[in-house]
């Protein structure tokens, strides 16, 4: 009986394995169609782990692989010989660093020679991890992972980009990570570029959407790659167990499945996005993880969410508007109804333009602030908003001696506060380390309030963006950011209090063309947000990110001066064609449009209430000038509120605020 048993289940085993171990098999040596024949591909990292489980399926589809990475030369033997058995397929070799731009280039132009036509696909795929809390994470390490995991597939599609777009065919997919949705502790550097390569990714697929080219970015979870492996030999040591409970320890933090994605997963998905089957998938960022990102709430904060702040006297505003407007929205025949109504509300936006004023108590009294990039636009008015309030101030961007007199003139409107400028430029690390030296000496106990503000732009398509503008850009916007924070980040923690706000950009969510470096920037920001607001959970210390979407700042003027040029038209219709992603269609303000009088404050009430009750009854455009006035809280004080107690459990959060443009 028992031997018939074990016959029986023999059988069962073959009769539901066999066939498709023998289609595996099959498939394999190529005897089935090969979609991707004639195809070729770069595929970087592809000496082990992720990247050669992608350079095998896609030679298990007839495509031609170049792959590189670090490897000895008997590995490199073995990996040719297990290449040979794909049939009809070419695997070749380049040996490249991708944390130098000069051997990105001499791989792009290698690769082009070994292929007709050009590369048809390509698999950003290399990358390194190095963990430390963000205090003492290495320069010099972030430098070379941004590098090889940002700046080397920016590169690579900048140069391989031309010659799919010529012959309207063309696949790149970038391999980021669920590293690049949400964060773990001590990975500020590997969080913000994979982050920042799914911005990448949307640009890119914006710039190349109806071309025939597409690019997608896959984010595995846990895979067990030799750099898994290493994570699972220090929890060994560090927890005196074997290699099996080490490994459920891996994976019970983070992957709901408790099994790991495996390199042929990855592979596979890779070769889904090849297929003429995804022709119309471009931009899209997906998940192959076990569950773990589905654990996660969404960091984007609603608007219930501003509740605590609008007990603050701010939800005043909101009810004024919301009032008014249901009353004009009555259409009453009577003007004695709605006066009857202003009154009521104008003593209502009495109190808040006296808060406004600083005739209230100032909340962020003795608190000392670092706003980078505070000599105009929005640093401007996030740091009148901060001065307002009652904190000192220290501010830093590009501005000349007539400019600063102004400034400082300025900043004596504020009583009790001191303002002080220290010049920085933040593309440089010798001045960004000056800066906080200066900053620290400045504060008796240190700073308490960082705003990561500076940042410029720069428009192109990918193929022509200069790598000098790229390496600027992302010095300024992310490498500046992660300075600042490892430097001030001690002191905050050792008093038991400190509030960062990461400025990002609606950008920092989507995209739009030839804005590769902003959006790859801003995405990475945010991404540094959630690592730092992980390290420093419960210490007293909080990490936000605010997204504004269009503000009328230098940097929209110029943009609104451009289109100008570029279509002929007048700075409104300019305007108009800037705002249409915006559904408010207007511009988000940067500070409280109101001077600091009482009879300044009377002449704009009184103006604004004769406007309204002169248009027309039930227009939502007669209330235009009285919602610019009432929107007093808009960049500005969403810093502030995000610096008072009443947001001392907000950490993590990526904060839109852009007139619902990503709402749509």
């Amino acid at each position: 009986m028992a031997s018939f048993i074990r016959l029986a289940k023999t059988s069962f085993l073959l009769r539901n394995t066999l066939p498709a171990t023998c289609a595996e098999c099959v498939r394999f040596l190529g005897t089935q169609p090969a979609p991707l024949r004639g195809r070729s591909a770069l595929v970087t990292g592809s000496t082990s782990g992720i990247g050669l489980g992608i350079a095998r399926a896609l030679a298990a589809s007839g495509c031609d692989v170049i792959y590189t990475g670090f490897a000895d030369d008997k590995v490199l033997a073995e990996l040719q010989e297990d290449f040979r058995k794909y049939t009809s397929v070419k695997a070749t070799y380049l040996p490249a660093d991708l944390t130098k731009p000069t051997d990105i280039e001499t791989l792009c132009t290698e690769a082009g020679k070994h292929c007709t036509g050009g590369v048809d696909i390509v698999v950003n795929n290399a990358g390194f991890q190095h963990t430390s809390p963000i205090e003492s994470f290495p320069l010099a390490t972030w430098d070379a992972m941004m590098a090889a995991m940002l700046t080397a597939p920016f590169l690579i599609i900048k140069h391989l980009l031309p010659a799919m777009k010529t012959k309207g065919w063309g696949r790149i997919i970038n391999i980021s990570s669920a590293h690049g949705l949400v964060a773990s502790v001590e990975k500020c550097a590997y969080v913000s570029a994979k982050h920042g390569v799914n911005g990448l990714t949307k640009v890119v697929a914006l710039e190349t959407a109806g071309s025939g080219v597409t690019c997608n970015a896959v984010c595995p979870g846990w895979v067990l790659t030799p750099l898994v492996e290493n994570q699972i030999r220090k929890l060994m040591k560090d927890h005196n167990m074997d290699w099996k409970d080490a490994q459920t320890m891996l994976l019970s933090r983070k992957q709901p499945s408790h099994g790991f994605v495996t390199p042929e997963q990855i592979g596979n998905m890779v070769n889904f996005l090849c297929s003429e089957a995804a022709n119309q998938m471009t931009g899209s960022v997906l998940s192959i993880d076990g569950g773990w990102t589905a654990q996660k709430v969404e960091n984007m904060t609603e608007h219930t969410e501003y509740g605590d702040y609008f007990l603050e006297f701010r939800y005043l505003v909101f009810f004024l508007t919301i009032l008014l407007i249901y009353s004009l929205s009555l259409n009453m025949k009577t003007a004695e109804y709605v006066i009857d109504d202003i009154d009521l509300l104008w003593s209502i936006t009495w109190v808040c333009i006296d808060r406004s004023m600083g005739t209230q108590p100032a909340p962020l009294r003795g608190r000392s602030a670092l706003v980078t990039g505070s000599t105009s636009g929005i640093g401007l008015g996030i740091a009148r908003a901060l001065a307002a309030s009652g904190c000192d101030i220290i501010y830093t961007g590009f501005a000349d001696d007539k400019v600063l007199a102004e400034l400082q003139e300025d900043f004596r409107k504020y009583a009790g506060i001191t303002a002080r400028y220290f010049h920085a430029d933040l593309t440089k690390p010798t001045d960004v380390d000056r800066l906080c030296t200066m900053a620290r000496e400045h504060c008796a106990d240190g700073v308490d309030i960082v705003v990561n503000n500076a940042g410029f732009q720069h428009t192109s398509p990918i193929e022509s963006f200069p790598l000098a503008t790229w390496d600027a850009m992302m010095a300024a916007m992310l490498t500046a950011p992660f300075l600042i924070i490892k430097h001030l980040l001690p002191a905050m923690k050792a008093k038991g209090w400190g509030r960062i706000i990461n400025i990002s950009s609606v950008h920092g969510l989507v995209a739009s063309v030839e804005k590769c470096a902003y959006v790859s920037a801003k995405h990475g920001i945010n991404g540094l947000t959630k690592v730092v607001a992980l390290e420093t959970a419960g210490s007293g210390v909080t990490c936000n990110s605010v997204c504004p979407g269009a503000v009328l700042t230098p940097l929209a003027e110029k943009q609104i001066r451009q289109l100008m040029k570029d279509h002929n038209v007048d700075w409104k219709d300019a305007q108009t064609m800037l705002l249409s992603k915006q559904p408010s269609n207007d511009f988000v303000s940067t500070e409280q449009l109101i001077e600091h009088t009482a009879q300044k404050k009377l002449q704009i009430v009184n103006q604004t209430f004769k406007i309204l009750l002169k248009s027309q009854l039930g227009t939502l455009s007669s209330l235009k000038s009285f919602l610019i006035f009432v929107f007093l809280f808009q960049i500005g004080e969403l810093v502030t509120f995000l610096c008072s107690e009443a947001a001392n459990q907000m950490t993590g959060s990526v904060i839109p605020i852009d007139g619902g443009w990503t709402a749509k």
